[in-house]
Parts: C-alpha cells; sequence; structure tokens
C-alpha cells in the first residue's frame, strides 16, 4: 500500500496538502455522505484506505521519515 497514492498526491507534498488531500477525499467516501448510493460498501472501505493512509504519512513524518519507499513492495511494515 502506497498512502501517497491513495491520497493522490506525491511524496513531497506539504503537510497542508496532504490534510487538503485528505479531507476532500473523506469528504468523498464518508459513510454518511453515501447513505442511499449503491456503492456505499466501495465508498466505506475507500473510506478505511483514506483513513490509514493519511495516518501512515502523519505518523512517518512525526517520527522524522519522510522519504520511505512504498512503491517496492519490499516495506515488510507495509500490508495490505
Amino acid at each position: 500500500m502506497n498512502p501517497y497514492q491513495i491520497l493522490g498526491i506525491d511524496p513531497s507534498a506539504s503537510d497542508d496538502e496532504v490534510k487538503k488531500a485528505y479531507r476532500t477525499l473523506s469528504k468523498k467516501y464518508h459513510p454518511d455522505a453515501n447513505i442511499n448510493n449503491p456503492n456505499q460498501a466501495a465508498y466505506t472501505e475507500k473510506f478505511k484506505e483514506v483513513q490509514t493512509a493519511y495516518k501512515t504519512i502523519m505518523d512517518d513524518r512525526k517520527r522524522g521519515f519522510t522519504n520511505r519507499n512504498y512503491g517496492s513492495g519490499t516495506n515488510a511494515s507495509q500490508s495490505g
């Protein structure tokens, strides 16, 4: 799982850009915003992915990891 791809941002994005992407996608996929949507189950799953991606990025940045390589598929701490 590449959290930057999920949020549709570049790894060099600022914290504000990460938050903006997160908020936009959270509003789009939030379960309460899609109650009568026939794709509600898929949107709920996407909402969870967006939540996890944002948390992963922000936690990494708090710990000082700004250039993790999520695209190689060799990061053992990432599953999914």
